[in-house]
Parts: C-alpha cells; structure tokens; sequence
C-alpha cells in the first residue's frame, strides 16, 4: 500500500470518527442483465436520506450467494434544484458475468461532508480551481483533464464565447477538442447552444453562431471527492439586440458536471442540462437552413489523423450526415500528443445519451472534419416552460482505440443500467 494511500485511509478514520451524520437503512436491487463485465463502470443509488452537502460516504455492497460485502469509496450529491432527481450516492463497481441477475443489497456507513476545492483529501480523484474565468480541473500531479469557461468572453471576439469545455483531454494528454477552428470560428469545444430562439413567436437571434444573445454567468460551485469531481454552472440567456444600452434575460440555464475518476479503460464525463424560460412562449430550435436542423449539445473534436464514426447502429463511412438515429456515436483518430507527435494509437471520444431523453433515439449530425451533435428538437421549435424544466442528460465516454476498443457500447449499457433500487434490508 502506498503512503498516500495510508494517509488518506487515516484521514478518512479521523472523519468518520468526527461524523454524526449516517444513514440507517439499506437498499436492495437486481445487477442488471446486461451489466457489463469486468468493467469498473459508476453505479449510481438513490439515497434514503438526504445528506445536507455534498460529501463522501462508504458504501458496504453485497451480492446475493457471496459469502462476503465488499466496501467501496462513494460520494454523495444532492437533490437537483428541479426536484426531478433524488439525493443519491455514486460508487465504482467492476462485476463479474455470474453477478448478473442477481441480488445486490448496500448499506451506507457513515458521511463526511466535502469542502469546495478540497482535493487536499487525499483519496480525491482530481484537484479542481477557478482562475476567472476558467474552472480548471487537473490530476494531482497537475496534469490537465479538462477546463470550463465560465465567466464572461475574451475581448475582441469575433463572438462572445463561454459556457463550454476546452480543452478536454484525452488518456494520454492529447486534446480531443477545437475551440474557433478555422473553419468554423463559432465552434467551442463541449458546448450545447441552439440556433433559433423565440419568444411568443418573435426571433431572439442566435447562440449558436452567437447574434442578439449572450450568456450571462451565475453562480458556480465545485467539489472533489474519491469518485469524481462535481461542478454546478448557471448561466442566464440573455437576448440584446445590437445597439440596446441593456438586454433581458429569458432562459436561466443550470449546468452539473460529473467527471469520473480514470480507469483502465476510459474517463466518464456526464453533463446534466436543465434549461428554465423566465418567460411565457419561450421556444429554442435548430437551424431550418438546407433542412439539416443542427443545435443542441456539440462535442467539436480537433485535428486527428484516419478519423472513425461509428454508433450503436454501426460504422458511419459518409464524410456528412444529418438525421441519423443513434443513442451514441463515437469519434476517434490519432491525435498529437503533449509532445508534439503522432500518438501511435487511436482515440477518442463517444457522446451517450441518456435514456429519458426526449424522442429517443434521437437525430443527430455527424461530420469527419470535426462535430457529431444531437439535434434536438431539430427542425422542430421546442416550448420551454417556466413551471416544466427542459433536462437532457449526457456522457461523454473518453477512451483509447476506435468504439470497439473503446468499449463504448458496454459503457453505455452502464449509462443506461436500471438496478430497480428499493428501500429496504439485507
């Protein structure tokens, strides 16, 4: 055992030791059938209490004919702020093809709360830090994992770019993304942005190719703990158009972000979008140019040699697609690494969708130069409610080789596990 991990297994003693906060009834559910095997994959369970922070708990799992539990490091969250998503912990957990179909019981022990930025833990997964206006989040040793513009755009922009991911980093220190490539200045990295917005069935412009729309920054919250770090994003969409002195905020837009800890086999990235119209009539839509109905969550990869498309439904040879039905797709090449060369394997990067998205499959554009997006609701102009929240949920699964080496299809068959958790004892 190394020393740092020694550190962290007396640290966490010495916290549980000054907890009072503990949860006293388990869980029980069903390992899913097609769970996939020896694949250390999150597993996410409602909480039968709810913690008051986030924080980091340990989790006591037992499959059902295994003489013995086993103990796990998980972090907690909390409720989301739409009421649509419990309190819950998140815990890995590498199963074996026997474990399927089987009874599975947890049992929380005792919870610690986290503090912002509190990598210092030894046991935490990454170290997070805000330098306006950029969240940063990188390894212990400081190597980069990913950044978050946050705050307001540079100056002197041809458009005022934020709320995106750039740059994301592969497994082996390559950047995946692009941020204002030349070919398309408008693009940023991991960004969710649509091209028609209405009020009342008045255009508001465009924040796609941004035009009469901003994005103000919020508030923004982060946490590192043992199984991912957390970030919380608001942002408001504000419509102002050329020449007015002040704009009006129309959509409050709320961002949490999940990135895993590294494993073996990849980095898991979710993105949970909940938008919220500050208004009556409020509509987003994607662009209605040459029928192809692009706007919606965007990852925009960067320069690799031999680029692969390839989705649930199978490989993608076209150079351009629009309106294909997937519930992934996948792009991968060989990136430049750190050092300036060629990386001598592939890589890349599948965008999941999660099950409760709407009009799933849903279409998505496809493009080997650079962008896959999901292109909801398309052509389609889409209401947002102020009392009926918009949610559609992501992942992004970061792996080395093409989809099957990647293993993506198996990583999204934990994405889209149903372990039909209820309360109750072992």
């Amino acid at each position: 055992m190394s020393d740092r991990a020694r550190a962290g297994i007396s640290a966490w003693g010495s916290l549980l030791a000054a907890s009072s906060w503990a949860i006293a009834a388990g869980l029980t559910g069903i390992v899913p059938n097609d769970w996939p095997a020896e694949c250390a994959a999150p597993v996410v369970v409602p909480l039968p209490a709810r913690p008051p922070a986030p924080g980091r708990c340990m989790i006591e799992l037992k499959i059902a004919e295994q003489s013995e539990a086993t103990l796990l490091p998980a972090q907690t969250e909390p409720a989301d702020s739409a009421g649509r998503t419990p309190a819950r912990a998140w815990f890995f957990w590498s199963a074996k093809e026997s474990d399927r179909g089987k009874r599975a019981a947890v049992r929380f022990l005792p919870f610690v709360p986290l503090r912002p930025n509190s990598a210092d833990f030894p046991d935490s997964a990454y170290r997070s830090g805000h330098d306006d206006p950029m969240l940063h989040i990188t390894t212990a040793e400081n190597k980069p994992i990913l950044s978050y513009w946050h705050g307001p755009p540079s100056s002197g922009q041809r458009y005022p770019l934020n709320d995106f991911i750039h740059r994301l980093i592969g497994l082996d220190g390559e950047i995946l993304t692009a941020c204002s490539p030349a070919d398309h200045v408008h693009h940023r990295g991991v960004f969710w942005a649509w091209v028609r917005h209405e009020r009342r069935g008045q255009s508001l412009g465009d924040w796609w190719a941004p035009r009469n729309i901003h994005a103000e920054p919020g508030a923004l919250e982060y946490h590192d703990g043992p199984v991912f770090t957390r970030f919380v994003a608001r942002h408001f969409w504000v419509h102002q158009p050329q020449g007015a002195e002040r704009g009006d905020r129309f959509v409050e837009e709320q961002v949490i972000c999940r990135v895993f800890k590294t494993t073996a086999d990849g980095r898991a990235l979710d993105i949970d979008l909940t938008l919220t119209a500050l208004d009556d009539g409020v509509g987003i839509g994607g662009t209605l140019s040459q029928n192809k109905g692009y706007g919606g969550m965007t990852i925009r990869f960067g320069r690799a040699k031999g680029v692969k498309l390839e989705t649930d439904q199978g490989a993608v040879e076209e150079e351009t697609v629009n309106h294909l039905r997937a519930l992934w797709v996948d792009w991968s090449g060989r990136f430049v690494g750190p050092d300036g060369k060629d990386l001598p394997h592939r890589s890349g990067a599948a965008l999941l969708v999660n099950l409760a998205h709407p009009d799933l499959p849903p279409e998505w554009i496809t493009r080997k130069y650079g962008p896959i997006n999901v292109s909801y609701p398309g052509l389609n102009m889409l209401e947002i409610g102020q009392n009926r929240p918009l949610q559609l949920r992501y992942r992004i699964w970061i792996h080395r080789g093409d989809a099957k080496g990647g293993k993506v299809n198996a990583y999204y068959r934990a994405y889209a596990a149903d372990w039909k958790w209820t309360a109750g004892h072992r």
